[in-house]
């Protein structure tokens, strides 16, 4: 009998905002003989999961069924047939991970990390060559984030909404940047343009934020940053501007490595002005016009007469 095992993982950093286990190795090994297996197989992932020591790793080698790599989604498939060995019994899933995604380069490179998820028996249906089963599976934040800090990840998702609206309307369009208050600079931490629900996310590294004027001092003595934040117009103009005191609260004081936050602004910028037309006679509007004084700019579209173009020229009369 042959099996076909699909799934795809995910895992959260917030509530709202989850990634794909991308990239990674998943590992299917054999459930052990003894008499947990069955309350192992029927428990919540929530009370299984565990990160595994180098010891832990190999006391399982012996029991390995297969591994398969995730695509970009987090989407995996094992193709089981009798060289496997496997009779559609449970198993342990496992998850190898060599990085994590996002993650920004460092200096130091990380060891790699194996944590076990739960114990499972596969749901098998009749398809037409192969008995089927698939396993959707979203690890909770508070275990994910503990993996992504054993990479040294450190990670800002949230939203920007407008302030005193119920329900809360998103912002879309806007740059969010992300400072820590350190004793004697503003370090930025990196900056992100809310998509069209609002959201933004900043990746980092504790490089970012443990940077002095003198390389071998290092002001953070504790471990996290303390947060503030600016929204910007992508024109430049504030839409909120926090200060480094509004990072000596407790909710932005040493956060750590997966940080969730709402920041609310008065008003939202007006949209983007779409252009119904794409050229003005010769003029394309696009390279040949300063979209902010109307004027020609020093583009010279090819084979035009000079005295129908050049710089400085009103797209409206031609003088």
């Amino acid at each position: 009998m042959s099996y076909i095992f699909r799934g795809k993982l995910c895992g959260y950093i917030c509530p709202d905002c989850r990634e794909p286990l991308s990239k990674v190795r998943v590992r299917l090994y054999r459930a052990g003989d003894d008499r947990e297996v069955v309350a192992r197989a029927v428990a919540n992932p929530k009370e299984t999961f565990a990160i595994l020591n180098e010891e832990q790793v190999a006391e399982r080698e012996s029991r390995l069924i297969a591994e398969a790599e995730t695509g970009d989604d987090g989407g995996f498939v094992f193709e089981l047939d009798k060289d496997e060995q496997y009779d559609g019994g449970p198993v342990e899933v496992d998850v190898y991970c060599e990085a994590v995604p996002r993650a920004r380069p460092q200096r130091k490179e990380s060891e790699p990390v194996q944590f076990t998820i739960t114990t499972l028996q596969p749901q098998w249906r009749e398809g037409e060559q192969a008995l089927v089963a698939y396993w959707d599976y979203c690890l909770p934040a508070r275990y994910w984030c503990l993996v992504r800090g054993r990479f040294r990840a450190w990670t800002i998702c949230g939203k920007v909404v407008l302030c005193h609206q119920q329900p809360a309307a998103p912002v879309p369009g806007v740059r969010v940047r992300a400072f820590d208050a350190d004793i004697v600079q503003e370090d930025e931490l990196g900056s992100d343009i809310t998509g069209p629900n609002g959201h933004f996310r900043i990746d980092y590294t504790a490089a970012d934020f443990q940077r002095t004027p003198i390389s071998w001092i290092s002001w953070e003595w504790v471990s996290g940053p303390d947060l503030y934040f600016r929204v910007e117009t992508l024109g430049g103009g504030t839409l909120l501007a926090e200060g480094p005191s509004r990072a000596r609260q407790p909710d932005r004081e040493n956060v750590g490595h997966c940080f969730c936050v709402t920041l609310c602004v008065d008003e939202a910028p007006p949209p983007p002005i779409q252009a119904i037309f794409t050229h003005v006679g010769h003029f394309d509007i696009d390279s040949h016009i300063d979209a902010t004084t109307g004027l020609t700019n020093s583009a010279q579209p090819a084979g035009m007469p000079n005295q129908h173009g050049g710089p400085g020229f009103g797209f409206f009369d031609g003088r």
